[in-house]
């Protein structure tokens, strides 16, 4: 695989439309433009100030799991070394923002060797077929033989535990369009057995259990299901069947020839798929993102003052889990300001605690329903707080009080102060303000 950045200056262009620079920010991270180099190992570039108060970024490793694997402007998979930001783009070349996320294993031993751990029924697989999504021949052809009515490749797992996973592989059509995937022999609460279509943007028999394309004709597949206490061991399946609905062919003969290409095979404790991890024979760990600025006094509204916090997003929600934005604090939980989504009442909340005391405020709304680019700004004064989401304010409280508030002194960037409740999405930019934005301000700044 090829490696994503070049080691470069900060970032240099002009703004000609209304951005965060336009309210007169004291630090600003924006999306990469043009060709410009926009990280290096170890830190991630800011636009203003221009002196540079760069990021420190920390997913270290003394093997493979400190690298990343996204999707680069070109359309294909790229590896992005440990200690470097992960900037990610759509298919279609524009940009999608840093991937920020936590620590996760892949348990399928061989992702891309559909020949080895993994067995067979009714189908032969011929390895390094075809151009993989990172550009190498190392795609397999799955083919049913016609000597079976059930056409799939399975691999055996134990998992380690009961709870929520995640089953991702990237497909495309062979001389075969359809694939379905299912789970057997587990204690599981549903199996969500799901069917998947590889034409256009593609088309999933079950929503939550979505298929996205991915450029060049592949599309990569999510397959989540409970796992409960119980008989935890059993098989990953995927099948070349009839059609979306149905996993057996008629007559066994009707499936001879029929094809589908597969690599890229994970199977994580997540709910959703995270980024790609590479396995050859073991199951590999990836380590979390940590992105955080030390010593950013000078940049941060105080208490004296007030400020604003602003995050620019493309939102992925993991149910259950508390996805830290975007916070200012003193490297403790004391004292601090933040942008979050709570995991167990599923809300997009603004917090702000002052010396260790009671939290003076943490409140929001449903984020259930948010998708796609979304733009948070939280406004912060003493008595004072306000919540704004494209364009439009959603949470307003005039109680709590900054009296106490100690001197914020750091900046975590889709993360906690302590590293943990990794956004899990895409940070597209953030800004920070040392004044309270004004609500007209709030509403012009994270208008879509």
């Amino acid at each position: 695989m090829s490696t994503l950045f070049n080691i470069g200056n900060k970032i240099v262009s002009s703004d000609t439309e209304l951005t965060p620079l336009s309210f007169s920010p004291t630090l600003y991270v924006k999306p990469p433009q043009g060709d410009e180099e926009v990280g290096e190992s170890g830190s991630l570039y800011t636009f203003n100030p221009a002196n540079g108060f760069n990021f420190s970024v920390q997913r270290p490793s003394g093997d493979d799991s400190g690298k990343k694997y996204v999707l680069g402007k070109d359309g294909l998979i790229y590896e992005v070394p440990e200690n470097t930001p992960a900037f990610e783009y759509n298919p279609d070349g524009s940009y999608k923002g840093i991937l920020v996320e936590p620590s996760a294993t892949n348990l399928i031993l061989q992702s891309e060797d559909f020949s080895d751990t993994w067995s067979t029924q009714g189908a032969a697989v011929a390895t390094n077929t075809t151009l993989a999504p990172d550009g190498e021949t190392t795609a397999d052809t799955l083919t049913g033989n016609g000597t079976n009515t059930n056409v799939h490749v399975q691999q055996a797992i134990t998992f380690p535990s009961a709870g929520t996973y995640t089953f991702s592989f990237f497909a495309k059509a062979g001389t075969h369009d359809i694939i379905r995937v299912n789970i057997a022999n587990y204690d599981f609460s549903t199996s969500n057995i799901t069917g998947y279509e590889l034409t256009n943007n593609g088309t999933t028999t079950i929503p939550s259990n979505p298929i996205t394309a991915v450029g060049n004709g592949w599309y990569r597949i999510q397959f989540s299901f409970e796992v409960v206490s119980g008989d935890l061991s059993g098989q990953i399946r995927i099948f070349v069947p009839p059609s979306a609905g149905t996993t057996s062919w008629s007559n066994a003969a009707d499936n001879n020839g029929k094809s589908v290409i597969l690599w890229g095979a994970q199977l994580e404790k997540s709910p959703i798929a995270t980024s790609y991890i590479p396995t050859e024979g073991n199951q590999v760990i990836r380590v979390a993102d940590d992105i955080s600025l030390t010593g950013a006094s000078s940049l941060i509204g105080q208490k004296n003052t007030g400020g604003t916090l602003f995050v620019d997003v493309d939102w992925r929600l993991t149910t259950g889990t508390t996805q830290r934005l975007l916070s200012a604090s003193d490297g403790t939980n004391n004292n601090r300001i933040q942008i979050f989504n709570d995991g167990g009442s599923v809300e997009l909340r603004m917090l702000a605690q002052a010396n260790g005391g009671s939290i003076e405020m943490n409140q929001g709304v449903l984020s259930s329903g948010f998708s796609g680019i979304q733009k948070f700004a939280f406004a912060y004064a003493d008595a004072d707080f306000e919540l704004y989401r494209n364009g439009s304010s959603i949470s307003t409280y005039t109680i709590g009080s900054l009296a106490s508030l100690a001197t914020l002194t750091d900046v975590n960037f889709g993360a906690n102060f302590d590293g943990g409740d990794q956004a899990n999405m895409w940070i597209r930019a953030v800004a920070l303000y040392d004044r309270r934005l004004t609500n007209t301000e709030l509403a012009k700044l994270t208008s879509l």
